[in-house]
């Protein structure tokens, strides 16, 4: 063989071996992680996960997670560079001695003592305050007077060693009062001990809540914080930098995040014995006002019934709490309050939150049934122009007085319809009109506002239900109702099986097609009358 072919032999023999060492060297050696499209280590945070803690941990790892303490947990991800979670499931005991001895990382909403202090790092700033309750069943109405005295001899579930079953304890003792206590473990199966009667009230925080319990006393507060080891101050400083950028962001995130989870259902599915009372006094019947020819919230359609999204607050008081529930549909917003003045509905609906008006009116709102965002149809390229001259109709959700409170500097004229308004918007009277943006694609299947310009505006409002005052009863009945109603009163959630009580679909097609459909309909008849002539003209020539 020759000297060359045996150097390249050698040579290509060497960069085998090579190439083989590099490959078992980076199979046994670990390379470190980064984050996708980053160049920071992936830090792996080990973080308690609370079982059976509806609503401020859902869920269990390895599934779908939720709940606003897992929502704050990813957010605070989002703000540190690198973490990625590893969910460690547990009650609260187990998930303290593992944080105390290193063997998981992070916990949240943990509350300050000087004792957990010698052994855990806590955030600068609280991650949030939690108020602590006695709650009981939402039809206890001997706990619902506020006497402390009334919870003597009963029996009070509570969790052990937690903040708000000392604080509770102290407060009872303070109040003289005796009672029995039942540890439970986690804070759903308080709730659950409480619905099923196992115990008359419960201690605990308002970090989760539950539709069979009310809250009856407030006994204390405290903030709660992020707590990590004594041996993790590199996640502390990630995580105080985090929460810094946080609040700089949205200085109420804190409280919008929890609130969004945790307080709404609170009691809601039973009545109180004073609605259950005012229900037996009144027939067990709530008699429902509405606007007509407002979808996708409500119409009335061709059998006379309630149509729209809102038309399942109806349904749900009716199956939920057994109520006979009218519904009366109503022309125009004047109609409406006069009707509710003088009795023949309870309940008027749909109307914008708004206290001032409310007051000026003399009733009272319900609870939100949804924020709506506003579109502006206008007929001019300067939107800041056209919105000092604004045109509304009579039954309109936007009425007059919510446009004059939304838009002070503006001229407001009201119109009988939707007709009327658009032609005054189209020969210049008014330069604009405000509607629900929910209900633009309704308007475009019934009119023909393509010549005009559409512009979303940042103004938004919530839709409640109008009650006469002096009606705390059936307030709470209603706001429970929205409550059960839940997503089901969204303006999305409505699909429609008819719009015959506007227009049918097939009118609206021709309607909304009518220049085009004329056209081709002169041109078949001149095209046979064409025919027709050039006929008898052939006709006669043979003769």
């Amino acid at each position: 063989m020759k000297p060359s072919a045996i150097l390249r032999l050698a040579l290509y023999r060497t960069l085998a071996v090579a190439v083989a060492v590099l490959t078992v060297l980076s199979a046994v050696m670990p390379a470190p992680a980064f984050a996708a499209d980053s160049d920071h280590q992936v830090k792996t945070v080990r973080v308690g996960w609370l079982v059976n803690n509806k609503g401020f941990q859902e869920g269990t790892p390895g599934e779908r997670l939720s709940g606003w303490g897992y929502e704050y947990l990813q957010t605070l991800s989002y703000y540190t560079k690198g973490w990625q979670y590893e969910y460690v499931s547990g009650t609260f005991s187990e998930l303290m001695d593992m944080l105390e001895a290193g063997e998981i990382d992070l916990m949240p909403n943990i509350s300050y003592s000087a004792e957990r202090e010698q052994k855990l790092l806590f955030s600068s700033n609280p991650e949030g305050t939690e108020r602590y309750y006695i709650y009981a069943r939402p039809d206890r109405d001997d706990l619902a007077k506020g006497d402390p005295q009334a919870l003597q001899g009963l029996t009070i579930g509570c969790n052990s060693g937690v903040m708000q079953t000392i604080v509770g304890q102290q407060w009872l003792a303070n109040e003289d009062v005796t009672c029995t206590y039942k540890e439970i473990d986690t804070g759903s199966a308080l709730f659950e001990a409480l619905a099923d009667g196992e115990v008359d009230a419960v201690i605990m925080n308002d970090t989760i809540s539950s539709p069979d319990a009310s809250p009856m006393f407030y006994v204390g507060s405290s903030d709660y914080y992020f707590a990590v080891p004594k041996s993790r101050p590199d996640l502390m400083n990630d995580i105080n930098a985090a929460m810094t950028t946080i609040a700089r962001d949205n200085p109420r995130y804190n409280e919008e995040v929890k609130t969004s989870y945790s307080t709404q259902n609170s009691g809601s599915s039973s009545l109180t014995g004073t609605e259950t009372t005012w229900l037996k006094e009144n027939g067990n019947t709530i008699t429902l006002g509405y606007l007509k020819n407002q979808l996708p919230y409500c119409t009335q359609n061709d059998d006379g019934e309630m149509e729209g999204s809102l038309a399942s607050l109806a349904t749900t008081l009716h199956d939920k709490f057994d109520i006979t529930v009218k519904t009366i549909a109503l022309s125009n917003n004047k109609q409406m309050i006069k009707a509710l003045s003088n009795g023949t509905i309870d309940v008027a609906l749909p109307l914008f939150r708004d206290y001032w008006l409310a007051e000026q009116t003399g009733v009272i709102q319900s609870n939100s049934m949804g924020t709506v965002s506003l579109t502006a149809i206008h007929n001019g390229k300067n939107l800041n122009s056209d919105l000092k001259n604004i045109a509304c109709t009579k039954s309109t959700i936007v009425n007059r007085f919510e446009l004059e409170s939304l838009f002070p500097n503006a001229t407001v004229t009201e119109y009988s319809n939707d007709g009327e308004v658009l032609k005054a918007l189209d020969e210049g009277k008014a330069r604009c009109i405000i509607v629900p943006s929910t209900r633009l694609e309704t308007l475009r299947d019934i009119y023909d506002i393509e010549d005009f310009e559409t512009q979303e505006l940042t103004n938004t409002a919530q839709l409640s239900c109008l009650i006469s005052r002096g009606k705390p009863e059936l307030l709470g009945i209603i706001n429970k109702g929205i409550v059960n109603a839940g997503e089901s009163l969204s303006a999305n959630s409505y699909f429609p099986t008819s719009y015959s009580a506007q227009e049918s679909d097939a009118f609206r097609l021709l309607y909304r097609n009518r220049i085009v459909i004329a056209a081709v309909v002169i041109c078949i008849l001149l095209t046979s009358i064409a025919i027709l002539v050039w006929s008898l003209y052939r006709a006669q020539e043979e003769r």
